[in-house]
C-alpha cells in the first residue's frame, strides 16, 4: 500500500526540504549534503552540519529551535559508544570523524510528508532567525 503512494511522499518531502534549504544556503557556516545526479534523495530526515568553526554551535542551534518549538530528533548515535560495544572494548576517539560529526555538527530537521505548509514554514521561519 504504501509503495503506491511512493513517488507522492517522496516529492512532499523534497519540497519541505527545497523549503529548508532556500534558508539554511544563506549561511556560511552550514553544510548540507545530497547525491550525487541524477541520484533522487528520499529526505528520510533532512540532515545538515553546523560548522563550528563558522561559529554556528550545534548544541545552541538545536537548544534555540527546541525552545521556538522546532522539535527534533539527533539520530545515528556512532555505533561503537553505545555500551553493548563498548563492553566489547570499543571506546571514545576510535572513530574520530563519526564522533565530531554527532556531537558538534549533525542536526535533523522534521521532514514528514504529513506536514502541513503552514508547518514546514513555521520550522523554516523558526531557521531564520
Amino acid at each position: 500500500v504504501q509503495l503506491a503512494k511512493l513517488d507522492r511522499l517522496v516529492s512532499r518531502r523534497a519540497d519541505i526540504a527545497g523549503a529548508y534549504t532556500e534558508v539554511l544556503k544563506q549561511y556560511s557556516g552550514v553544510r548540507m549534503h545530497g547525491g550525487p545526479e541524477p541520484v533522487r534523495h528520499g529526505h528520510h530526515l533532512y540532515t545538515f552540519f553546523a560548522d563550528p568553526a563558522d561559529g554556528i554551535l550545534r548544541d545552541r542551534l538545536v537548544s534555540r529551535l527546541d525552545a521556538l518549538g522546532v522539535q527534533m530528533q539527533l539520530r545515528y548515535f556512532p555505533m561503537h559508544l553505545l555500551a553493548e560495544w563498548r563492553a566489547r572494548g570499543h571506546h571514545a576517539g576510535e572513530c574520530p570523524v563519526a564522533e565530531r560529526m554527532w556531537f558538534e555538527q549533525q542536526v535533523n530537521l522534521p521532514c514528514h510528508p504529513g506536514m502541513t505548509d503552514w508547518q514546514v514554514d513555521q520550522v523554516a521561519s523558526r531557521l531564520d532567525t
